[in-house]
């Protein structure tokens, strides 16, 4: 009996390659699609429900809830101003040497002074061999000045102005109204209106930037105090470096006058004015030109006679001259001039002026002299 022998090799390899033919054909084979779902069709729209009334008897239906409050809609956000013309300006008011209101561009100024002084004085007649004996003695109070002023610019800070008026001798007196525009700054200013003439020093100082109570004699002798006019200058009222100024006046001053009819009764010698016009035109001008250079070294200001701000020595120097023309036969041209200075140095001022005057002859004979 012959036996064959197996070979356990070729078995393995046999089934291998069985299996392997029976898995490329299971994927050679097409796969059936997957069946897709329809789309589930929109829920029906349910009918709404119909009311009905309610039989007798039966309780009341519920109320239905309020419907929730939508919330409020934005607010767009407020537009911005800014300052600047055709928009809002906020005006700006403070203290500073007095009261004053300012646009927040600052163009514009306004600052307001008032300003009194109270004097007593107590006299005491010269003794002469013609003063009558018994000749008493005087006391009494005044108030020589009660004056308001308004300054500064508007529009633009190279448009000056002044008003200012004096209530203390019971009746106002229309002291400063001027207009100043800097066509140059500090070089080149146009000013008219009516203010304190540049001659002399004195003259040009405020009464409460004095040393003393009042003025000196002189200033009653040479000077016009006020006038209307027109002028260019440099604004030498702050002491520039170089200060001038030039100006063409009226020549008489700035007194009013009133023209009126009186009437006086024959019997009682008591009188009646009526049409009383009250005018600070002059019936007849003396045109007058004034001009006025000077110098001033260290910030020195001029035009106060104090040093409460102290320093080291500073000083002005300065000349003017006034030439009033012979407008007339009975009314004599003048000439006048003058020199002044003023020296400070910590805490200690002086000043000094000197004055010359010439009266030209009239048509009736005045002669003409010098002082």
């Amino acid at each position: 009996m012959t036996s064959h022998a197996r070979d356990p090799r070729l078995l393995c390899a046999a089934t291998c390659a069985a299996l392997v033919t029976l898995g490329s054909t299971a994927l050679a084979q097409p796969q059936p699609p997957e069946p897709t779902q329809p789309p589930a069709p929109p829920p029906a729209a349910q009918p709404a429900p119909v009311p009905t009334s309610p039989a007798p008897g039966d309780p009341p239906p519920p109320a239905a809830p309020p419907p929730a409050a939508e919330p409020p809609a934005a607010q767009p956000p407020a537009a911005k101003v800014e300052a600047g013309y055709g928009k809002e300006k906020k005006p700006i008011a403070g203290w500073d040497k007095g009261f004053y209101i300012r646009s927040e561009d600052g163009n514009f100024l306004l600052k307001i002074g008032v300003r009194g002084q109270t004097l007593f004085t107590y006299k005491i007649p010269a003794v002469s061999r013609d003063a009558a004996i018994g000749s008493s003695n005087e006391a009494q109070f005044s108030i020589p000045r009660a004056r308001i002023a308004l300054e500064g610019h508007m529009f633009t800070p190279n448009l000056w102005y002044k008003l200012e008026a004096d209530f203390a001798k019971g009746l106002p007196n229309l002291k400063d109204v001027v207009i100043d525009y800097a066509v140059v700054p500090k070089w080149f200013h146009l000013r008219f209106g009516q203010w304190k003439v540049p001659f002399s020093r004195q003259n040009i100082t405020s009464d409460f930037e004095f040393q003393f109570v009042d003025r000196t004699i002189t200033q009653a002798a040479f000077n016009l105090d006020r006038e209307i006019g027109v002028a260019i200058n440099n604004f030498y009222e702050r002491s520039p470096v170089f200060e001038y100024a030039l100006g063409f006046f009226n020549g008489t001053g700035t007194g009013s006058s009133i023209t009126a009819d009186a009437t006086v009764d024959s019997e009682t010698h008591k009188g009646s004015i009526s049409n009383a016009k009250l005018t600070n035109v002059p019936k007849r001008p003396h045109p007058t030109i004034i001009a006025r250079v000077g110098y001033n070294h260290g910030d020195v200001k001029g035009y106060g006679e104090h040093d409460f701000d102290g320093g080291d020595p500073r000083f002005g120097v300065a000349a003017s001259t006034m030439i009033d023309f012979h407008a007339d036969s009975k009314a004599p041209g003048m000439v006048r001039g003058e020199a002044d200075f003023i020296f400070k140095a910590y805490g200690f001022s002086a000043n000094m002026a000197g004055y010359l005057r010439s009266v030209q002859a009239t048509d009736e004979g005045a002669t003409t002299y010098d002082t």
